[in-house]
Protein backbone atom coordinates (compact mmCIF):
# COMPACT_ATOMS: atom_id res chain seq x y z
CA UNK A 1 0.00 0.00 0.00
CA UNK A 2 2.83 2.40 0.83
CA UNK A 3 4.36 1.82 -2.58
CA UNK A 4 1.06 2.71 -4.26
CA UNK A 5 0.83 6.00 -2.33
CA UNK A 6 4.45 6.81 -3.13
CA UNK A 7 3.79 6.14 -6.81
CA UNK A 8 0.65 8.28 -6.75
CA UNK A 9 2.53 11.15 -5.10
CA UNK A 10 5.27 10.89 -7.72
CA UNK A 11 2.69 10.96 -10.53
CA UNK A 12 1.03 13.98 -8.87
CA UNK A 13 4.38 15.79 -8.77
CA UNK A 14 5.06 14.95 -12.41
CA UNK A 15 1.63 16.26 -13.41
CA UNK A 16 2.26 19.49 -11.52
CA UNK A 17 5.52 19.90 -13.42
CA UNK A 18 3.78 19.24 -16.72
CA UNK A 19 1.08 21.76 -15.85
CA UNK A 20 3.74 24.38 -15.16
CA UNK A 21 5.45 23.61 -18.47
CA UNK A 22 2.13 23.85 -20.31
CA UNK A 23 1.37 27.19 -18.67
CA UNK A 24 4.78 28.55 -19.70
CA UNK A 25 4.30 27.26 -23.24
CA UNK A 26 0.83 28.81 -23.48
CA UNK A 27 2.24 32.15 -22.33
CA UNK A 28 5.06 32.00 -24.91
CA UNK A 29 2.54 31.13 -27.64
CA UNK A 30 0.40 34.09 -26.63
CA UNK A 31 3.47 36.36 -26.71
CA UNK A 32 4.32 35.05 -30.17
CA UNK A 33 0.77 35.61 -31.37
CA UNK A 34 0.85 39.17 -30.04
CA UNK A 35 4.18 39.80 -31.77
CA UNK A 36 2.76 38.50 -35.06
CA UNK A 37 -0.30 40.72 -34.69
CA UNK A 38 1.88 43.75 -34.00
CA UNK A 39 4.10 42.95 -36.97
CA UNK A 40 1.08 42.52 -39.21
CA UNK A 41 -0.25 45.95 -38.22
CA UNK A 42 3.19 47.50 -38.75
CA UNK A 43 3.48 45.87 -42.18
CA UNK A 44 0.04 47.14 -43.16
CA UNK A 45 1.00 50.66 -42.07
CA UNK A 46 4.21 50.50 -44.11
CA UNK A 47 2.28 49.23 -47.12
CA UNK A 48 -0.10 52.18 -46.88
CA UNK A 49 2.85 54.55 -46.80
CA UNK A 50 4.42 52.87 -49.82
CA UNK A 51 1.10 53.03 -51.67
CA UNK A 52 0.90 56.75 -50.93
CA UNK A 53 4.42 57.30 -52.28
CA UNK A 54 3.59 55.33 -55.39
CA UNK A 55 0.42 57.37 -55.90
CA UNK A 56 2.41 60.60 -55.55
CA UNK A 57 4.93 59.32 -58.08
CA UNK A 58 2.15 58.44 -60.53
CA UNK A 59 0.55 61.86 -60.04
CA UNK A 60 3.92 63.54 -60.59
CA UNK A 61 4.44 61.58 -63.82
CA UNK A 62 0.92 62.50 -64.97
CA UNK A 63 1.51 66.20 -64.22
CA UNK A 64 4.70 66.18 -66.30
CA UNK A 65 2.91 64.82 -69.36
Amino acid sequence: TTEVWQLLNKVKQELAGLETALDKTAKKLEEGQNALHTTKRYTARLQKQLDAVQLLDEEDKHDKE
